[in-house]
């Protein structure tokens, strides 16, 4: 079989796989950047759970250090769901989403895994 017989001419601009890549990687880009953006804005005011978190650490931390004995051991869980809480809400209101608005199913295990390793250590 003669050299270039079953060939398909490339037809002038474009070629091949690398253009088509690069046009797919444009598209997925500027559709990322305009979720992004729709997310940030719809999302500005601060979450609930933020404002349980501020609640239980405004709460807690002056009991912890004003109540005699001991009492770190029934005040470390609420000072660390509102401290994980806080910083949920900081990043739903900075990103549009968080770990709390899309599972909470696994927002709990995450929590709960972050606990066990926290009581390990102390």
């Amino acid at each position: 079989m003669p050299e270039g017989e079953n060939q398909i001419p490339e037809s002038p601009g474009f070629h091949g796989s690398l253009d088509s890549r690069l046009i797919n990687v444009y598209h997925t880009v500027r559709k990322t950047r305009v979720v992004q953006e729709t997310m940030r804005h719809k999302e500005s005011r601060w979450p609930v759970h933020g404002w349980v978190g501020l609640i239980l650490i405004a709460v807690c931390w002056p009991l912890n250090w004003t109540l005699p004995g001991v009492r770190t051991a029934y005040l470390f869980f609420p000072l660390w769901l509102g401290y994980v809480l806080i910083v949920d809400a900081l990043v739903q209101r900075r990103m549009g989403n968080s770990l709390w608005t899309r599972s909470r199913k696994n927002f709990l295990f995450a929590s709960l895994f972050n606990l066990r390793a926290g009581l390990v250590a102390i």
